[in-house]
C-alpha cells in the first residue's frame, strides 16, 4: 500500500512535543519531533518498507505507528477519498496555507447557542471567583496627573 504524508498538515511546537492539524480533516494530535521528521521525509507515495529501506528505519517501528498516522490523516494512502479531497483542494486553492487553515478550522464549526452561552455563564459564575471590580495602585506607585487639571 503506498502513502505519503499529508499535504495540509500544519505544526507548531511545545515543550518536548509538537501539535498538528490537518485543516482539510480537521484532526489535531500530538506527535513528537521524531514523527515530524518522518512525515517530512515521506512527501511522496511509498510503502513502509519503501520508507524503511530510504532512511534506514526498523519496518516494525513504522508499522507501529503507520496505523495511528492514518487514523490522525497526516498519511495518507494512494487512492483513497482523502488523496482526492487533498488533490481537489491543491488544484483549486490559491490563497495559501494560512488562509485555508482559518477557511477549513471554522467553516461549519460548532457552535453555543445564546442560551447555551448564557446558562454556562451562570453556572460557572457559581463557582468560579469573579475578578475585582477595581484594583488599588501599589504603594510605592508614581502618582499620575489628574487629566482633568488642564495642565
Amino acid at each position: 500500500m503506498k502513502m505519503r504524508s499529508s499535504k495540509t498538515l500544519v505544526f507548531y511546537p511545545g515543550t518536548n512535543k509538537v501539535t498538528a492539524c490537518n485543516f482539510l480533516t480537521r484532526s489535531v494530535f500530538e506527535c513528537s519531533p521524531e514523527v515530524v521528521g518522518l512525515l517530512a521525509s515521506w512527501d511522496e507515495w511509498a510503502s513502509t518498507a519503501e520508507i524503511a529501506r530510504a532512511h534506514g528505519w526498523s519496518k516494525a517501528d513504522l508499522n507501529a505507528v503507520v496505523p495511528q498516522l492514518l487514523d490522525f490523516s497526516a498519511l495518507i494512502t494512494a487512492g483513497s477519498p482523502l488523496a482526492e479531497q487533498e488533490t481537489q483542494f491543491s488544484g483549486q486553492w490559491n490563497w495559501g496555507i494560512p488562509t485555508a487553515l482559518m477557511h477549513f478550522c471554522v467553516q461549519d464549526s460548532e457552535f453555543m447557542t445564546t442560551e447555551q452561552a448564557e446558562a454556562r455563564q451562570v453556572e460557572r459564575a457559581g463557582h468560579v471567583a469573579q475578578p475585582d471590580l477595581l484594583l488599588k495602585n501599589a504603594t510605592g506607585a508614581i502618582r499620575l496627573p489628574n487629566a482633568l487639571d488642564g495642565e
